[in-house]
């Protein structure tokens, strides 16, 4: 045979040979990525920025990966088991969802905030299995949100819900340190202590108090009008009479009375005299009792209110100080509020 001839035949079957073994090799080397759709988040008192960078880190953590690819849509799951007229807890209503848009699996969650936490909580469904097969979880502190957060929560929540061995995120918080942007370390953050819902001991000590001054305000009141019988009593003012004609000159007509100095008086003028004193002086006691009692309370739970307000500053120490000072004609309260 001519070796010309046998060259070309030789050239021909290597071509051949090849072209075969590319036409198997390469469709399994160009296998076409499955179809993922993550939906918009239903959002609870959460910001949109927050919601939407959340799902758009999830959309960017699967388009990184060399299996999936994103099918981009915008709207809710809400809305779209709307529009198919079903229910979005049924897995039919699911599936009609996947068929709509060719999907070989469907993203779909929720966000919300409670106190000072966000709380994510996303499911993936595939419509071979027919239900929801995989659900992430993830909880972080509001303050702690930054677009690299997002970008780490959306990494994590999209290894939990894909891949075999995933990196739980639930309960987590991380803090960003942004000096180096190339590589993000993640540093878990404390917890901060639960805020305290309830009613201080100091807001009820205050309004205790304020109560407490309210009744003695009330019994000084009192106390008052029984001063004013007292003297306004028809023996007590016959008897002061006497005293005024007899004795012009004497100023307290109870110390009189305390004598025994009838001043020529009826026995029972002289006898109601000495009730009217004696309750008198009593009451006229209580009534400054009374009366410092109610400055001291009403000022000790106006400043236990006051204080529970707000914050104390650590380097301005605040202080009350109440002195009541009695005698037997006069009453005096002074307070000092050092700042």
């Amino acid at each position: 045979m001519n070796p010309r001839v046998w060259n070309s035949w030789t050239l021909c079957a290597v071509v051949l040979s090849a072209s075969m073994y590319l036409g198997f090799v390469q469709p399994a080397a160009a296998e076409p990525r499955k179809q993922v759709a993550v939906l918009s988040l239903e959002s609870d008192m959460v910001t949109d920025d927050v919601a939407k960078g959340l799902r758009q880190a999830v959309c960017d953590a699967l388009s990184a990966r060399p299996d999936w690819e994103v099918h981009e849509t915008q709207v809710s799951l809400a809305q779209l088991s709307f529009a198919h007229d079903c229910s979005a807890t049924e897995p039919a209503c699911l599936r009609a969802i996947t068929e709509q848009f060719q999907l070989d699996s469907l993203v779909f969650g929720r966000i919300a905030r409670k106190d000072e936490e966000i709380v994510v909580h996303l499911s993936r469904f595939e419509p071979q299995a027919g239900a929801a097969e995989r659900s992430a979880d993830a909880t972080f502190a509001r303050e702690s949100v930054t677009p690299e957060s997002l970008a780490w929560q959306g990494r994590a929540l999209a290894s939990e819900l894909f891949d075999a061995g995933s990196l739980s995120v639930a309960a987590q918080d991380v803090q960003i340190d942004e000096s180096d942007s190339a590589e993000t370390p993640i540093v878990p953050k404390p917890k901060k202590p639960a805020a305290d819902s309830g009613v201080s001991g100091r807001t009820v000590a205050g309004y205790a108090l304020l109560g407490a001054a309210a009744v003695s305000t009330g019994l000084s009141v009192f106390s008052f009008v029984q001063i004013q019988n007292a003297q306004d009593d028809a023996g007590f003012n016959n008897y002061r009479r006497a005293v005024g004609r007899m004795q012009p000159e004497v100023q307290d007509v109870c110390a009189e009375v305390q004598r025994g100095n009838t001043y020529d008086v009826k026995a029972s003028d002289f006898e109601r005299s000495m009730i009217s004193c004696n309750r008198g002086q009593t009451y006229q006691l209580l009534q400054f009792v009374f009366l410092g009692s109610a400055l001291i309370t009403g000022g000790l739970g106006a400043y236990l209110l006051l204080d529970n307000s707000a914050e104390r500053p650590q380097n301005r120490p605040r202080a009350v100080q109440i002195e009541p000072r009695f005698s037997r004609t006069s009453a005096e309260v002074s307070a000092q509020w050092r700042f």
